[in-house]
């Protein structure tokens, strides 16, 4: 058999599915696909070239090394996508150096170990997405994988909206510096249930999860079971969106998509929502919007709850990584940045007390931010 060139090579793919485990190691197909059709419409993607790069020894996975190069990259590029949201390539790899000092002085992982695994997850289903700069910017047209970004999903929407929320993430950011938490603080990042495994955000869900629907609601669950009186740790509910959305859907898949939506435990999906308002520094926003799909279940909210409510959520946003802040919170940054916390009294004032003690009905959809000395 010839001998294989131990760094990376290209063969064609379907010679390279011949191969054996030990052999073939991870390879990159070249096109996402979603129903047979380009995920992305990059001049990269059109040049349908056949071949496919594949890493040999240093990335192999039957190797225990290599599995440990693997896993370590899988971890770090995890973080990366849930503590920043976004960030280049080439910026994410002086991450890791600084990250890995030892490993990448000792020469463990190389800088091409780096980008080498990067061109295998780009085409692999991940909660981010490695973009090439087409698919970014029409007017780009380098397809280098060190010129990529890391784009968190939450950030791409699969209808008009597109990437908007990736644009505007980074006017965000600017240049403001990429805060680096403590070793194990950032791989427990890796996790994406860590968000929620903080103390405040504990204190929150558990406020909410001991919510109950009130004794007089005629809200009901999908199977026409009442819902007055459960926790909403029980309750699933499928509110006038999700009907709307499932009766105007004429594609069985969009139809299944928005039932496994609206099926998922209700709590579940307020916190969701709360997540990706905090990361995307939208929750002033949104805070009437989270009453509104609480009220919709049939919560009703007294003063004390109502109170509680907007300070744990508060709490939350002030002591998580935001994305807008490149991963600083902004308990840490308040110093330096104006209107950096959020203050749960000036989130009260955008709801109304009605005459029955409960708080409902929204009179605003934001809050009015402070303005700077500038004006």
């Amino acid at each position: 058999m010839a001998q294989v060139n131990p760094e990376i090579v290209s063969v064609p793919y379907e010679a390279e599915r011949k191969m054996p485990l030990s052999q073939r190691s991870i390879v990159a197909k070249f096109a996402l696909s979603v129903k047979g059709k380009s995920a992305f419409s990059t001049a990269f993607a059109k040049k349908k070239i056949p071949f496919a790069p594949i890493v040999i020894h240093r990335l192999d996975n039957s190797t225990a090394e290599g599995q440990a190069r693997l896993d370590l990259l899988h971890r770090f590029f995890d973080a990366c996508a849930n503590l920043y949201g976004t960030m280049t390539l080439w910026h994410a790899w002086e991450l890791f150096q600084h990250v890995e000092p030892e490993l990448t002085a000792k020469k463990k992982i190389l800088r091409k170990d780096f980008f080498s695994f990067a061109e295998i997850v780009r085409v692999e289903k991940h909660a981010y997405a490695i973009m090439l700069l087409p698919d970014l910017y029409e007017e780009e047209t380098s397809i280098s994988i060190q010129d990529a970004e890391l784009v968190h999903r939450m950030l791409i929407y699969p209808n008009i909206w597109g990437l908007n929320e990736y644009y505007k993430l980074l006017s965000y950011q600017d240049d403001k510096p990429c805060v680096v938490p403590a070793h194990d603080v950032f791989y427990a990042y890796a996790d994406p249930n860590y968000f929620w495994e903080t103390p405040e955000a504990r204190s929150l869900r558990f406020f909410l999860a001991n919510l109950h629907v009130a004794p007089d609601a005629k809200t009901t669950a999908p199977d026409g079971t009442p819902l007055c009186g459960k926790a909403l740790s029980e309750v699933v509910f499928w509110t006038k969106d999700d009907h709307w959305e499932y009766d105007d859907y004429k594609a069985a898949w969009r139809k299944k998509a928005v039932s496994e939506e609206a099926n998922k435990p209700y709590l579940q999906r307020i916190m969701e929502k709360i997540q990706r308002g905090i990361l995307l520094s939208f929750v002033c926003d949104q805070f009437s919007y989270y009453v509104e799909l609480l009220e919709e279940a049939g919560i009703q909210f007294t003063k004390p709850q109502f109170e509680t409510f907007a300070n744990r959520l508060c709490e939350l946003n002030n002591h998580s990584h935001l994305w807008s802040n490149c991963g600083g919170q902004p308990v840490e940054m308040y110093d330096g940045l104006d209107n950096a916390k959020l203050d749960a009294a000036a989130i009260m004032k955008t709801m109304q007390l009605d005459p029955d003690g409960y708080y409902r009905n929204p009179v605003l959809s934001r809050i009015t931010p402070k303005k700077n000395e500038d004006g």
